[in-house]
């Protein structure tokens, strides 16, 4: 999910005509893209209101202090709307805070506020981390007729915190440092379900249980705020007479499940489905599994669309709601695979007819043998086939390297699911370095992903660094801004990758980490062991060695270490 076909951009400068009060007048415009349209859905997920609230905060990391927060307006008979912020020119770093389609109410801490009041319970000079945590929607209790949050066509409440601005003044523009718009993160996902299993008839979700009922306004990490003791059910009423979402089609398309970020284990989020196994209608209690990873729950993230699969059932369900919900939730007679619709994550590139993105820019191979590799993934809405134009290939084919799948080196369209997603593998051997490049061609689109190659982390261990340019480090170094780094299995490889700030402190979470100063570390520790071991380190940077601007890059490290 993104709200990148509603673009936020403010580039306006003060004409002669404005009054000079230390203010500078920005103009906020919208443009619909006609690309990755959603089908129709309970919610209106796309649309970015017309008077965003604009938070500034003063200094360039997580404790920048709140300045000031001004509600952008529209002038009546131009179409046009602006914000007003005060002029800020003393050569400080500024970061501004977008709240877009904001709601009756809102929390700051446990205290209710209306939104007219905003910025009540803020304070000028709290720290940005501070307003993150404490900012946050209103409490969702379910009703007769409003079910879940945002489920009555209503516009889902979106963030963006954009970095890297010194002063505030007529030449600032909240837009990317390449000038292209800011993709807004909608608070919420959803989640999906398709039946692809012929031997049973999916009739549709009855509940959902032990979703928050409440997320934060921006969530400024990687962890999912704790709402362990403020949970509730979807449901259509006390004695689940009618299900709360009836499948069409054998699936929920059209008519997602709305949720705030839920880690799943600690909130034992689940959902109880219906359908018809063997002539008799039954209740399944589905977990947020994968049938591949039964022992790990899912989290649900914001802005990230999940589709589960019903991929196979293999015996009967319950006959009674109430005897699901207390069945142990683990999807053992019903299989079911665990799709992410991650668009959002990837860099994407579009026309007004269709686009094509790619999960990583560049793809880092630690290794001293030859080994193939997933190198990336890709995903289109295209359905045009191209004749001519749909390609994806190496700059070279080698024993260094070799792409091999696509092996007919033609980028697959759609044809039923949509976006399509295919994987690219290539075969990467020792000597590689920075060789190689694959290029996709989609009709007038294109996007190149960088090959690299370093030799694989010796057995004793090592200390890897990803650093700025001009910064020095006596270990090895890849030269990037760092922004975050997540461990992709952080249950395999959380024990031997820990993932480290500049200044090396001990954190307990070593699986994911957001900087401020560019350098991110990764340890691998000792392989006492006599056989070798690979994990995967996702990157967030910018794509330059400088913090101005906030045009991000994806890197997918894969790492092999040596056996003793």
């Amino acid at each position: 999910m993104s709200a990148c076909n509603h673009e936020v951009l403010i580039s306006d400068l003060p004409g002669p005509d404005e009054p000079s009060d230390g203010k500078v007048r920005i103009e906020i415009f919208n443009r619909a893209d006609s690309h990755n349209l959603p089908t129709t859905r309970a919610a209106d997920e796309w649309s970015v209101g017309m008077q965003p609230w604009v938070l500034v905060f003063r200094g360039n990391d997580n404790n920048a202090t709140f300045v000031e927060a001004v509600q952008a307006f529209e002038m009546i008979g131009t179409g046009k709307r602006y914000v007003l912020l005060t002029e800020q020119t003393d050569g400080a770093s500024y970061q501004i805070l977008i709240l877009a389609n904001s709601k009756q109410k809102y929390y700051y801490g446990s205290q209710v506020y209306n939104f007219v009041d905003f910025p009540a319970g803020l304070a000028v000079g709290d720290k940005l981390s501070v307003v993150c945590n404490n900012l946050k929607t209103d409490l969702f209790t379910p009703s007769d007729g409003k079910y879940m949050p945002y489920d009555n066509g209503e516009t889902i409440p979106m963030s963006y915190l954009l970095q890297g601005l010194t002063n505030i003044d007529n030449t600032t523009k909240i837009a990317n440092s390449d000038d292209t718009p800011l993709r807004m993160t909608r608070v919420v996902g959803h989640v999906l379900i398709f039946n692809e299993a012929g031997n049973f008839k999916f009739k549709g979700i009855t509940s959902v249980g032990n979703v928050p009922r409440q997320g934060q306004l921006h969530n400024l990490s990687t962890n999912i705020m704790s709402s362990v003791t403020n949970l509730t059910e979807y449901r259509k009423d006390a004695s689940y007479s009618s299900n709360l979402i009836d499948a069409a089609g054998e699936n929920t398309n059209g008519k997602p499940v709305y949720f705030y970020e839920t880690n799943s284990r600690e909130n034992d989020t689940y959902m109880i489905i219906q359908g018809e196994y063997e002539g008799k209608d039954y209740y399944y209690k589905m977990s947020m599994i994968n049938m591949y990873d039964q022992f790990n729950p899912k989290n649900l993230l914001r802005n990230y669309a999940y589709i589960f699969q019903i991929k196979q059932v293999s015996g009967a369900g319950y006959e009674t709601i109430a005897d699901a919900k207390l069945s142990g939730a683990s999807n053992v007679n019903l299989k079911t695979e665990l799709l992410v619709d991650d668009s959002d994550t990837h860099e994407i590139v579009a026309n007004d007819s269709y686009y094509l993105g790619v999960s990583n820019s560049v793809f880092i191979a630690y290794t001293s043998s030859a080994v193939e590799y997933n190198i990336f993934d890709f995903i289109t809405n295209c359905t045009i086939n191209f004749s001519n134009s749909k390609t994806i290939s190496g700059n070279i084919s080698s024993a260094l390297f070799r792409l091999t799948s696509p092996s007919d080196g033609i980028i697959p369209i759609v044809e039923s699911t949509n976006p399509r997603k295919t994987t690219a593998k290539a075969s990467i051997s020792n000597g590689l370095a920075d060789q190689a490049r694959v290029t996709l061609n989609l009709g007038n689109l294109e996007k190149v992903v960088e090959i690299k190659q370093r030799s694989a982390v010796p057995s004793g261990g090592e200390v890897l660094g990803y650093i700025p340019s001009g910064e020095s480090y006596s270990g090895r170094t890849i030269n990037y801004y760092c922004l975050s780094a997540s461990l992709d299995d952080a249950t395999s490889t959380k024990n031997w990758i820990k993932l480290r700030p500049s200044s090396m402190v001990s954190r307990n979470d070593t699986t994911n980490i957001t900087v401020d100063d560019g350098k991110i570390f990764v340890e691998v520790e000792p392989n006492s062991s006599g056989t070798a071991r690979r994990g995967v380190v996702n990157l967030t940077t910018i794509s330059s060695s400088s913090s101005t601007g906030s045009f991000t890059q994806r890197i997918k490290i894969d790492i092999a270490q040596l056996g003793n």
